[in-house]
């Protein structure tokens, strides 16, 4: 798991490997969404991008350092299961208006 800022490089998957990106939210329907993408979608050699939208609204940087740390702790419980699985599991965090551009900007991109 790497926090990253939003526009971060990401290299291309590898051939064979797929680049999952899932839109989460620190709340259980999105650990529900992210446990079952591990579990049913996943497979060895792929990347699964955690990608959370931070509304413009909420500035600063102690809002942000929270919600990272709140983040990491919730993709932890995932990383032996990641192990396991060979799948590479990281948290992207952006600031936007809308989750659904960023998101598809992001597939786009990727």
């Amino acid at each position: 798991m790497t926090p990253t800022g939003g526009g971060g490089v990401e290299e291309p998957a590898t051939e064979g490997s797929a680049l999952v990106i899932i839109g989460v939210k620190p709340d259980e329907w999105s650990r529900e969404v992210l446990t079952w993408s591990l579990v049913n979608v996943a497979r060895p050699g792929d990347r699964i991008v955690a990608l959370h939208v931070l509304d413009y609204s909420l500035e600063g940087s102690t809002s942000l350092v929270s919600l990272v740390r709140t983040f990491d702790t919730m993709l932890g419980v995932y990383e032996s299961f990641c192990n396991l699985k060979q799948v590479d599991l990281k948290l992207k965090v952006f600031r936007g208006k809308s989750a659904r551009k960023v998101l598809v900007q992001e597939v786009k991109s990727s």
